[in-house]
Order: C-alpha cells, then sequence, then structure tokens
C-alpha cells in the first residue's frame, strides 16, 4: 500500500470513528469541503502539493 493510500484509509476510518461528516471535519480542520472529498477519493487536487 502506497503513502497516499495509507493516508486516505486514515482520514476515513478516523472521521468516521469520530462520526464526523466530510463537511465537519472540513471545519474542523480549517479547509474546503471540497478537499476533503477529493482527500478522500484520492483527487490529484487534493495531492497537488506532493508533486
Amino acid at each position: 500500500m502506497t503513502a497516499k493510500n495509507e493516508l486516505i484509509n486514515f482520514v476515513k476510518t478516523r472521521r468516521n470513528q469520530l462520526g464526523l461528516t466530510q463537511k465537519d471535519l472540513a471545519e474542523r480542520a480549517g479547509v474546503s469541503l471540497r478537499f476533503i472529498r477529493d482527500l478522500e477519493q484520492g483527487g490529484r487536487k487534493a495531492f497537488s502539493w506532493t508533486r
């Protein structure tokens, strides 16, 4: 498993364990809902900073 996939799985799993919606997590983290959605779906925009 790649580091990217590990991060995706961690975020999804932890968010669900805490009973947070994607919107809740975005608000708490100070990022957009779109960012959280892209991150959890492995979207290129969420990971553009890794290039």
